[in-house]
């Protein structure tokens, strides 16, 4: 959708967007996310009822700038990163700005097998787990809008990470290995793959290679984040549009 807007009329679109973003986005104030501009075309990703709500406002208008509305249905976004990076934590911020469906696969996984992950991994072996998430995730096929929060340990499968690829926009969260150690003290009881025979930190530099080669996008973060900054950061480099 392009709709046309002169340059003086500038200052007052983006102080309607900005009412109208308000009375949806409760975090709005602190979100340097939408709208920007881009080669002089505004952009602005929002979900389907401000999408209806931006449409009647603006429709109708002609001039030599452009107003574009990028809408944010029809995509979903995985989080990927170690255990302690703050997938869930991140996601599930994420999913309220933007008014998605936070999707936790370890939950999904806890769910189906009716044990937690490391009584999981105990009894029936790291690669039991690898394959029930492979599972949970090849399952999530009539998803949308939604943030997806897989285990540390999804990399390991490369179906379950084609099928991420086809469905969403991975982004890594890619947390300094220190406040891994920080975050998770008691390691060898959270359930991750790999713990039997090597290190957390030769794991941390095992699935580094591999969350950087599937990553549409990555984030490095210091340890010490402001949540709903690194949120508004992801929607910023999910639905900024591509040069």
């Amino acid at each position: 959708m392009k709709i046309k807007y002169s340059g003086p009329e500038i200052s007052r679109l983006f102080l309607k967007i900005s009412v109208l973003f308000r009375n949806f986005y409760p975090f709005y104030e602190n979100a340097a996310v939408v709208p920007f501009i881009y080669q002089e075309i505004i952009f602005c990703p929002v979900n389907f009822l401000l999408y209806g709500e931006l449409r009647r406002e603006f429709s109708g208008k002609s001039s030599p700038w452009f107003f574009w509305i990028k809408e944010a249905g029809h995509m979903n976004i995985t989080l990927i990163g170690m255990a302690g990076a703050g997938k869930s934590t991140i996601g599930k911020a994420l999913a309220k700005r933007l008014n998605y469906t936070f999707i936790d696969v370890d939950g999904m996984i806890t769910k189906k097998t009716g044990m937690p992950l490391q009584a999981l991994i105990d009894k029936q072996g790291d690669s039991a787990l690898i394959r029930f998430e492979e599972e949970a995730i090849l399952e999530l096929e009539q998803v949308d809008n939604c943030i997806i929060s897989p285990g540390g340990s999804v990399v390991y499968s490369e179906k379950a990470m084609e099928h991420l690829k086809k469905i969403s926009k991975i982004v890594f969260l890619d947390a300094p290995f220190r406040s891994i150690v920080r975050r998770i003290p008691n390691a060898r009881k959270r359930g991750i793959v790999g713990l039997r025979d090597r290190s957390l930190k030769e794991l941390f530099e095992e699935r580094l290679v591999l969350y950087r080669k599937y990553a549409d996008f990555s984030i490095r973060l210091k340890g010490r984040e402001n949540v709903q900054g690194i949120a508004g950061r992801i929607i910023q480099l999910c639905f900024e549009p591509e040069p």
